[in-house]
């Protein structure tokens, strides 16, 4: 980056440099003044602010491609058309002097340090620049009224910050399509995942105050935390959760309309299977945001909500802003959710997604989001006060993970893609770009800065997975910076769908293999079945059909070939295999899910019936029993059922499926009791070696 050099050669020299002496008629320096330093072999960009107060001239200083933003001039003084200042922030004696030109419209003068001098030539703000701003803005405008004619969307939060003013805040199109109520720049929509830089701001400001090391173990603040692999529960720091590189691929319906809470999703993550080596592999994980958001619980010692709530909504006067769509449903101006179906936009249920709450769950609106925006274009600074050190929002914003798996011929505009702390990073043709978007059931929106334009925008949308945000943001960084037109609609949405054809239903379908039946009556799919990370699925059946519930979810079940089921969901456009497994005896025993594409299918062994732990109901099972001359004895030993045959050792019987029982440690023995009309009657002892019975004594 060529701030990187700009830095090490020049940045000490540049700000030392400046010290103002302006001596010119009073009005004639209020105001923005653009231009560069230049230096050997390019210009350097800079931004002069002139103000008179009380008799006395201010002023500070923008550096955009150096972050610096609002730097203090020292010593101001003008003397007729002679002006002067400095830079103490600087190290060494920095320090200008120039003049202000006779058509008033332009200061020139020499930055000097350390026997070196460089030109300052900076321009008054002018109508022209005035009317151009004006025009860019109209057309960012009506762009965005075509992207959502275009897209559908229904509403859109629009609003955009450069050299630290608001450009633009605003609404556009409907909170709801039902009742047609106007977007405002205060309506409330979800961000999603734009709230992991919520969550990593956090952290930065516990490591400014000494209570967390960004390269410490997660164990020194979670001593219980642990992954599937060994090393990686040793080693994870917090950079490791909040760059996507711990090794496990996304398992969200671990926690996607799931009833645990923050605490329960963490002690699931043992569970999950890794897809790569431990910091070897950018995979985009919910769940470590999440853990990062329980280190800043652990560490501060109030929750997640409440440590970003106080310490940066609060500072920010972010004061419509909230961690809940629960919450957001009590407010005055807050958007409706919205989904596709069969290409007609209507409105959804929200999603509560607070148990992941640091990766995702904050509501805001334009007005709030764009006091974040302003935060982290200011070097973590509001106003003159400082909220994050420099040093951590350089951290944030820099790279820590390759995304290895960026398709660059999908945006041959877009280079050297990379994943810093709760920010994407990338090059796009020479401008760099931070960003983050975000998406939940309903809402999609973006947060997306320019550092060294100081430039910034928030976009927020009511309807799922839109590309609006995106697009918008292109348009708008080619407008505002005057680079070449780029047809981002084509790119981004394509090409007009074209309408196909309706399939007969009798056709053979892809991976389909045709006229094939379930092995089994459907009634016998029917159970509990559990995986010890995702937990349970139950596949029910009523009115000669079967349906999946898992979490908040439940599917019907159509059958697709042999023992192979597809639950599907509409609203989320989601179709699934459920493929259930078979014993030797036919018996159905598990179903396996591929609930997270990057791993094999996760497997969900089937569980015995409830009443086969049921006390009162094995205690209907206890009793002597007689099979051919041998007695057999049934009896419950604290909550076990165990049987004791005469002369021989006694057997814990494991619960199977109906009435049956397996012995522990014997394969191939199922014995099943056969049930009279208050307790068993009668045992069927089903053995490698033949079929028994033995009666009720």
């Amino acid at each position: 980056m060529k701030s990187v050099i700009l830095k090490f050669n020049w940045l000490n020299l540049f700000i030392a440099l400046i010290g103002f002496n302006v001596y010119a008629q009073d009005s004639n320096l209020s105001g923005e003044w653009k231009g560069a330093i230049k230096v050997p072999g390019m210009n350097l960009p800079i931004v002069l602010d002139f103000q008179k107060e009380g008799g006395k001239w201010t002023g500070n200083l923008d550096i955009p491609v150096q972050r610096i933003v609002d730097m203090e001039l020292a010593d101001l003084k003008v003397d007729g058309n002679n002006i002067s200042f400095k830079l103490p922030e600087v190290p060494g004696s920095v320090f200008f002097k120039g003049a202000l030109q006779a058509d008033n419209q332009s200061i020139i003068g020499d930055f000097m340090q350390g026997g070196a001098t460089l030109v300052l030539d900076v321009q008054r703000e002018s109508k022209d620049d005035k009317a151009k701003l004006a025009a860019a803005i109209e057309k960012i405008k009506q762009l965005a009224d075509s992207a959502l004619i275009k897209s559908k969307v229904p509403g859109l939060g629009f609003g955009i910050i450069k050299d630290g003013k608001v450009i633009l805040a605003e609404g556009f199109g409907f909170k709801d399509v039902d009742t047609k109520t106007k977007v405002t720049a205060n309506t409330q929509f979800a961000i999603g995942s734009s709230s992991k830089a919520f969550t990593t701001m956090g952290l930065s400001l516990l490591e400014d105050e000494g209570l967390l090391d960004w390269d410490k173990p997660v164990r020194s603040y979670i001593p219980e935390f642990e992954m599937h692999n060994d090393f990686a529960s040793k080693e994870m720091t917090p950079v490791d959760l909040v760059c996507h590189r711990s090794g496990l691929p996304r398992h969200d319906f671990l926690w996607y309309g799931s009833p645990l809470s923050r605490t329960e999703l963490l002690t699931k993550i043992k569970y999950l299977e890794p897809s790569a080596p431990f910091r070897t592999k950018f995979q985009y994980q919910n769940l470590m945001f999440l853990t990062a958001g329980i280190v800043t619980e652990r560490v501060s010692g109030r929750s997640w909500e409440s440590f970003i709530g106080n310490r940066i909504f609060r500072e920010l006067d972010m004061n419509d802003s909230n961690f809940s769509v629960d919450k957001m449903q009590l407010a005055k101006d807050y958007a409706m959710p919205h989904g596709k179906n069969d290409d007609k936009v209507i409105g959804i249920p929200y999603r509560n997604i607070d148990a992941i709450g640091p990766a995702g769950s904050i509501n805001s609106t334009v007005n709030d989001m764009l006091k974040w925006v302003k935060l982290h274009l200011n070097d973590g600074k509001i106003g003159d006060k400082r909220m994050v050190s420099s040093k951590n929002l350089k951290k944030m914003h820099s790279p820590h993970k390759v995304i290895e798996s960026f398709r660059v011929t999908d945006f041959p505009q877009f280079h050297n893609p990379s994943y810093g702390l709760g920010w994407f990073i990338y090059d796009y043709d020479g401008t760099l770009v931070v960003q983050h978007g975000g998406n939940i059931d309903g809402f999609s929106a973006l947060v997306y800065l320019l550092p060294e334009e100081n430039i910034g925008m928030v976009l927020l949308t009511n309807l799922n997975g839109n590309p609006v945000p995106g697009l918008l943001a292109n348009y708008a960084t080619d407008i505002l910076l005057d680079k070449e037109a780029v047809d981002w609609f084509t790119l981004i949405m394509g090409e007009e769908p074209k309408e196909e054809e309706e399939k007969d239903e009798d056709e053979p379908t892809e991976n389909r293999v045709a006229h094939t039946k379930p092995s089994h009556d459907l009634a016998d799919y029917s159970g509990t079945f559990e995986d010890e990370g995702y937990g349970i699925v139950k596949i029910g059946y009523k009115n000669k059909q079967l349906s999946l519930q898992y979490n908040s979810f439940d599917l019907p079940l159509t059958h697709w070939h042999y023992d192979v089921f597809k639950a599907k969901d509409e609203q989320l456009d989601l179709e699934i295999p459920v493929h259930f497994q078979m014993d030797m005896d036919g018996s159905i025993t598990s179903l396996n899910i591929p609930i997270e594409p990057a791993v094999d299918a996760i497997s969900f062994v089937k569980q015995a019936p409830d009443q086969l732990t049921d006390l009162n109901f094995l205690k209907k099972l206890e009793g002597d029993y007689d099979a051919d001359g041998l007695l057999i004895k049934v009896r419950l030993e604290g909550k076990k059922l165990v049987m004791s045959p005469a002369g021989q050792p006694a057997l814990e019987l494991v619960p199977f499926k109906d009435t049956s029982f397996k012995p522990k440690d014997l394969k191939g023995f199922v014995f099943d009791f056969v049930m009279g009309k208050d307790k068993a009657k009668e045992i069927v002892l089903n053995q490698p070696n033949g079929v028994f019975k033995a009666k009720r004594k």
